[in-house]
């Protein structure tokens, strides 16, 4: 996505160095779920039909069980996942699914979400320690 305005792909080389595709399989959930979020809030403040909703809904959640590809020749896990929205939805609907939604508020919201459940996970082990 963000490389096509050089109009060639990335060499080897270079794509292994800038993607972290294979570090961010934890976040892929994460990612998904707050685009389904970012979906719907554009759709409630008619940013997008009803019809572009639906089609970027259906495709995010049947990612949700999906193992996704490293080899994808993806710069990172939104990068993919927005790909992916976008062959199974249509540009014209899966195109506008980041509308009005900048890449480091993706990235911050998947590590929160992450965090925020390492957190609670941790929290469990504690209590049940404490409990034993």
């Amino acid at each position: 996505m963000y490389r096509s305005r050089l109009g060639t792909d990335l060499s080897n080389i270079t794509l292994d160095y800038v993607s972290s595709i294979n570090d961010d399989s934890e976040i892929a959930l994460y990612d998904i779920v707050g685009s389904q979020a970012h979906t719907i809030m554009l759709f409630q403040n008619k940013i997008i039909t009803k019809n572009d909703a639906k089609k970027i809904l259906s495709s995010l959640e049947n990612m949700k069980n999906e193992k996704f590809d490293s080899s994808s020749g993806s710069e990172d896990i939104h990068e993919l996942i927005e790909s992916l929205v976008i062959k199974k939805a249509g540009m014209a609907s899966g195109g506008k699914m980041h509308t009005a939604r900048s890449r480091n508020d993706q990235v911050v919201l998947d590590i929160r979400m992450k965090i925020r459940d390492d957190i609670n996970i941790i929290c469990n082990c504690l209590l049940d320690t404490i409990e034993s």
